[in-house]
């Protein structure tokens, strides 16, 4: 357990270092961009992007949660190879999907071009990536993704202040994209992985295994898909622009949070054959979180207002009162995140997850559209609402269902 803690202090110093970096730079580029750019800009935006990433959801395969998750027998022989080769053919129908789908609606220019292309690079990239994670190799996880993210920022503020416009929105993940692969590939020296068939038999296997991890993904990304589709149909534009930045800062202490209470405690999780242990594990994080969540808290409702219209202008003031109603974000994703990753590291678990974790997050959304339609009006602050209440009553289910589960189970790793 000494080079445990060891291995946490020195990985999470590291992923909590990058992560603020990167809310930084982003938060950075974000203000001019808002300053520069209309609120309708960044709801089209939010819609273009929600439509890509629910193609992405769907076409979904898994393939890195599971190259995490699996022990190293799994690895024995083709399997690599194979979660690569059913992994470009995921990427190969984000792309070919996405595109149709923009084209038939009317809405493929030049940017929204790049921006499929760069999701295709940066999934290609996070694939690979798990491969580094997978042996703990988190220094240089911290540098690459920090160096894409902060080089991709400056590159789009540059594209905007060359008069590219609202390009530079969309051109950001491309840079992000090519950025991080170069990175990757000069820095890192990922493994060349060949691509091979693959037969039926041995996809009704990976299926079955990945089944909960496809469902618990497409729950969580379906979750903001579904709520930007909405507001965009019942809001409009202008008022899913304000939403979209408004949950880009409620995110802020999830960004920077995030890569160690989740990548790495996930990673930790799933080696360590005493469950009783890995419990007591979160038990330490979840205190040392929820006390920095607080303080997050606080300045939120004290200086959020004043930081805001300073920062970003005074167009952008109705962010303040949706950011209020967002709070639940801001005290509880975290938590709720370092809850799934035990849940997922302990893959036995996942059903009760989805189902209690997920389950509650779905009720209080659907509770607060089915409210915003019967008032008619206020729709972003009832949504945001239940988003709230959805991942503060989420945490507490899936607490204390595992609390009850640890107490009640062998100290040992459940099969």
């Amino acid at each position: 357990m000494k080079y445990l803690d060891t291995f946490i202090k020195s990985a999470g110093s590291w992923m909590i270092a990058g992560g603020l970096f990167q809310a930084i730079s982003g938060l950075g580029a974000n203000v001019v961009l808002a300053r520069n750019l209309e609120v309708q800009d960044f709801g089209l935006f939010a819609l273009v992007s929600s439509i890509i990433g629910l193609v992405a959801l769907l076409a979904n395969s898994c393939a890195g949660t599971l190259a995490i998750s699996s022990n190293e027998a799994d690895f024995q022989g083709e399997y690599k190879s194979k979660l690569y080769s059913i992994f470009l053919v995921e990427l190969l129908l984000i792309a070919i999907v996405s595109s149709v789908l923009l084209l038939v609606l009317n809405q493929m220019t030049f940017g929204i071009m790049l921006y499929i292309l760069g999701t295709v690079i940066v999934s290609w990239s996070d694939f690979q990536m798990k491969f580094i994670e997978r042996h703990n190799r988190f220094r240089e996880v911290s540098v690459v993704e920090t160096s894409s993210e902060l080089l991709s920022h400056i590159l789009a503020v540059i594209v905007l202040l060359l008069g590219f416009g609202v390009l530079a929105l969309y051109i950001r993940l491309f840079f992000k994209g090519t950025i991080k692969v170069g990175f990757q590939v000069f820095y890192c020296k990922i493994p060349s992985i060949p691509f091979v068939k693959f037969d039926r038999l041995w996809l009704k296997t990976y299926f079955h295994n990945a089944k909960h991890f496809y469902t618990s993904g497409m729950l969580e990304s379906g979750l903001e898909r579904i709520i930007i589709l909405f507001l965009g149909a019942f809001s409009g534009v202008k008022e899913t622009g304000f939403f979209f930045q408004a949950r880009r800062l409620a995110i802020v202490p999830h960004q920077i949070l995030q890569p160690y209470f989740f990548r790495i405690l996930f990673n930790t999780f799933s080696r360590d054959d005493s469950y009783k242990s890995a419990f007591r594990e979160l038990n330490k994080n979840m205190v040392f979180l929820l006390i920095l969540l607080f303080l997050a808290l606080v300045l939120t409702f004290t200086i959020g207002h004043d930081v805001i219209v300073f920062t970003f202008g005074s167009k952008w003031a109705p962010v303040t009162e949706i950011i209020y109603c967002l709070s639940g974000i801001i005290a509880a994703s975290v938590p709720f995140e370092l809850l799934k990753a035990f849940y997922q590291a302990k893959s036995v678990n996942m059903a009760k997850f989805l189902y209690f974790g997920r389950g509650a997050q779905y009720f209080c959304l659907s509770l607060s559209i089915i409210v915003s339609l019967i008032i008619g009006s206020h729709y972003v602050l009832i949504l945001s609402v239940g988003i709230s209440a959805g991942y503060i009553v989420g945490s507490m289910l899936l607490y204390y269902i595992l609390y009850g589960l640890v107490n009640n189970t062998p100290d040992s790793r459940i099969t």
